[in-house]
């Protein structure tokens, strides 16, 4: 069996400043998630199923920006693709909004989590030093 190598206080010092600066890459991912998540929540609560006619088409609009939203929305339902454009008003199939209204409720859920590992993290941490 191999021997595991000391660690110095500097080895120390660089896995923690590492993990650190991890644990601050994925806080900023997280909050950019749920941010953008209530964003995408807020604009569509006027649009729910309700707003469905008898074509069965629903109103929806998903906002742009320069960054990670800035292109188009892609679903697949049945095998059929659907493009939909962001910075737009657009009419879509009921089923195909549903898909996005569980993708974003999903992305809020995965920001909460990381969020909550993230405070996970943070107590150990505190308990370590």
């Amino acid at each position: 069996m191999a021997e595991k190598k000391p660690r110095t206080p500097e080895d120390m010092e660089k896995a923690l400043a590492a993990a650190n600066e991890a644990l601050e890459q994925a806080r900023k991912e997280a909050e950019e998630a749920k941010s953008a998540a209530k964003e995408a929540e807020a604009m569509m609560k006027g649009m729910s199923a309700k707003d469905t006619e008898d074509d069965g088409m629903v109103s929806f609009f998903a906002f742009k920006d320069d960054g990670k939203y800035k292109d188009d929305i892609v679903v697949g339902l049945n095998g059929k693709i659907y493009r939909i454009q962001r910075g737009k008003y657009v009419r879509i199939p009921k089923d195909v909004y549903d898909i996005i209204r569980q993708s974003m409720a999903q992305d809020a859920a995965t920001a909460e989590y990381l969020e909550s590992k993230s405070r996970e993290y943070e107590a150990v941490k505190q308990q370590l030093n």
